[in-house]
């Protein structure tokens, strides 16, 4: 058989819930409690599983040094103990554990195992140099109720327990059950030969060491690659089961990933490849059946990506997620969940990555990054199986770094006790209602859900009937992406996330009266679809622009109803082409409109962000004369609408000061500005706006 390649560790993802440890770690591990009274519970030994209400402090290096470090950082081979003890985990326990290696010089891994026990084949955290990588692990306690933390390079290691698993509840066994060059626990698939693209490999774990598993039960595995000639994937998965988690596989390097997979009927788990690799799967546990209930399927909830398919038809298609969002994805009130769950197990995958990121998985109320924090970029999918908590709303949280689109597929649910539902698996999932529920009054939901001032947004202005109207017109959409990128980038430097933006006049004013006789010219669906289509490919906000000649606010936005219907695309009114008869629109005269013709629009937008549970949506209101909206004062902004007033006059930057002090406005509405490349005198740059020459600093900056 071929030489193995060189091992080169390389960044994996998480092997249930990758999370970013915050900030306070220091401060939690120098405040540990010390009174008994301030610890959990101990979880016995047939107890199930325990989420902790807060993190509790188990290690850090930097902050309490200890033997085997050296400034504050676990030295090569060096071994640090997690105190079970400190929150009652006996002998056989295990913790949930949030793991964060930063400070490194050099690529390296991570790995934890019960002490008095053997170091496993495959490592847990993989450390990069200059970056923090974090994750959450399942450690079973050894001897002492202790549990071990070795690392092949110098790092600074910080770990917190979040949940209890008892010995009853999950089987850390920790024992290698395929090796395509090694030893595993019985000599059953050792040194059984590199894979070939295309090959299956059934890996049976009923037996293995006197191993206990009941179909349909989760086991926790984890899986190692190391790639020859060509790039791909290996595929682990129930064996009853079309889809499962992927491990990367690339030429001369390794790539490991825990992950959490169900056992099929026939006992085993299976693996397939789409490249020739080698590959180890070491068994870390078991959870017990009563307490994780899996699907037959994974039940796919998410798929932003085109062409993506989902339960129930909801978050599916929706597009690249923009740069620093939060995606609120419901679960229960889709999928159903037994009596006493607490936790989804869910994958989670960063696919098609347009930058470098992070995606952090919590549950709402939870600070983002509590159980998650799955690293990617172009070409690096981020993918990990996570455990999170269910809150009262029902839905878990998917919030982003970079631009990337996202898939989440549902394993099934963990529950606290094997008394509080019958014992048994479920086997298939069927949607209980369509819309998704609003949080309960009161209760937490996802952050990060508004607009502005959460973030600045840069649009480009026009339409693709000519680039006379802007420079939104002056090539085509795909071009118009890659102008838009160079656009945004200097406004990066500013206080807030940049959500690049189209705004795409739809209904265009004309002087002629059309084939209606109302002087204005529709956008085909056809044509929204394909502006849509791309924004969508690069994370961008989609504005229809709306002129309507003699027609009328309402009704021209009733014609776009299909796409007001999708969380990234908003609305802009343009008052100065909404005239009366008998004047058609024309240069040199400037129409008007009045609060309750704005006010019908915002209701009826409203309404739609209420049925469709969408993230606030942009309603823009153009204006640079005083008398194009009588009545401005008595315009409203319902719940799930960012009402803005656009201040869209040209000319010196005198001229611009003057109308801006005019009609600039406060909170709660939010203020736009149009710079013009041709009619603009000496045109304001970015860091000049960035530094106050307007004040407040507009949260939506439009280039026509």
């Amino acid at each position: 058989m071929p030489d193995r390649p060189r091992r080169r560790v390389r960044w994996f993802a998480p092997l249930i819930v990758v999370v970013l440890v915050a900030a306070g770690a220091t401060a939690w591990w120098l405040t540990r409690p010390s009174d008994e009274s301030a610890t959990p519970a101990a979880p016995g030994a047939d107890a199930g599983v325990q989420l902790l209400t807060e993190p509790y402090p188990l290690l850090d290096t930097l902050a309490v040094p200890m033997e085997g470090t050296t400034d504050g950082r676990l030295d090569p081979n060096s071994t640090a103990v997690l105190e079970g003890s400190w929150i009652g985990v006996p002998e056989g326990g295990s913790m949930i554990v949030e793991l964060s290696g930063t400070g490194s010089d050099e690529r390296g891994v991570v790995t934890v195992y019960p002490c008095g026990t053997r170091a496993p084949a495959a490592g847990t955290l993989v450390v990069e140099p200059g970056t923090t990588t974090t994750q959450q692990v399942v450690a079973t306690a050894g001897e002492g109720g202790r549990v071990c933390v070795r690392s092949s390079v110098d790092v600074n290691v910080v770990a917190e327990a979040i949940g209890l698993v008892g010995a009853g509840a999950f089987d850390g066994r920790s024992i290698s059950v395929l090796a395509t060059d090694g030893d595993t626990v019985d000599g059953e698939q050792a040194d059984i030969g590199r894979l070939d693209a295309g090959d299956t490999v059934e890996v049976p774990l009923v037996g293995r060491a006197g191993l206990t598993v009941a179909a349909r039960a989760m086991v926790v595995l984890s899986v190692e690659t190391a790639g020859d000639e060509a790039a791909g994937v290996v595929t682990v998965r129930s064996c009853d089961a079309e889809v499962g988690l992927t491990v990367a596989v690339e030429p001369g390097e390794v790539h490991a990933r825990p992950t959490i997979v169900p056992v099929g009927a026939n006992g085993s788990v299976c693996v397939d490849a789409s490249a020739a690799t080698d590959l180890t799967i070491e068994l870390v546990g078991v959870f017990e059946a009563a307490l994780a209930r899996a699907f037959e399927d994974p039940v796919r909830v998410v798929d932003t990506r085109a062409g993506g398919v989902t339960i129930d038809d909801r978050y599916v298609a929706i597009g690249v997620r923009p740069e620093s969002t939060t995606l609120a994805v419901p679960l229960t009130d889709r999928l159903g969940a037994p009596t006493g769950a607490i936790a989804a197990v869910i994958d989670v995958t960063a696919d098609g990555a347009l930058e470098p990121g992070q995606l952090d998985v919590f549950a709402p109320g939870h600070a983002t990054g509590r159980n998650g924090s799955l690293h990617y970029g172009p070409g690096i999918v981020g993918a990990g199986t996570l455990i999170v908590p269910l809150g009262a709303s029902g839905e878990v949280c998917v919030a982003n770094t970079g631009r990337t689109d996202v898939v989440v597929d549902v394993l099934g649910w963990l529950v606290a006790s094997a008394g509080t539902a019958p014992a048994t698996t479920v086997t298939g999932v069927t949607p209980t209602s369509t819309t998704a529920p609003a949080s309960p009054a009161g209760g937490a939901g996802c952050p990060d859900q508004t607009l502005f001032p959460d973030r600045r947004m840069i649009a480009m202005y026009g339409t693709d009937r000519t680039p006379r109207l802007g420079v939104l017109g002056e090539q085509d959409a795909q071009a118009a992406a890659a102008r838009l990128a160079e656009i945004a980038a200097p406004w990066r430097a500013g206080d807030r996330p940049v959500l690049p933006a189209f705004e795409l006049i739809a209904t265009l004013a004309t002087a002629d009266d059309g084939d209606d006789g109302l002087h204005r010219l529709r956008s085909s669906p056809e044509v929204v679809q394909e502006y849509l289509d791309v924004a969508r490919r690069h994370g961008y906000y989609l504005i229809l622009d709306l002129q309507p000649g003699w027609s009328d606010f309402l009704t021209e936005a009733k014609y776009y109803e299909e796409f007001l219907r999708q969380p990234d695309v908003g609305l802009a009114l343009d008052p100065e082409w909404r005239t009366q008869r008998p004047r058609p629109p024309q240069g040199g005269f400037v129409g008007q409109t009045d609060a309750a013709e704005v006010n019908a629009v915002i209701e009826w937008l409203a309404g739609i962000v209420a049925e469709e549970q969408l993230p606030e949506k942009l309603l823009v209101v153009h204006q640079f004369q005083e008398r194009m909206v009588l009545d401005r004062d008595q315009l409203i902004e319902p719940p799930g609408i960012a009402l803005t007033i656009h201040m869209d006059g040209f000319g010196t930057r005198g001229q611009k000061q003057h109308t801006w002090s005019l009609l600039k406005v406060g909170p709660p509405w939010s203020n736009g500005l149009k710079l013009f490349y041709d009619e603009d005198i000496d045109r304001y740059r970015p860091d000049e706006i960035l530094a106050g020459a307007f004040d407040p600093i507009p949260d939506l900056i439009t280039y026509q």
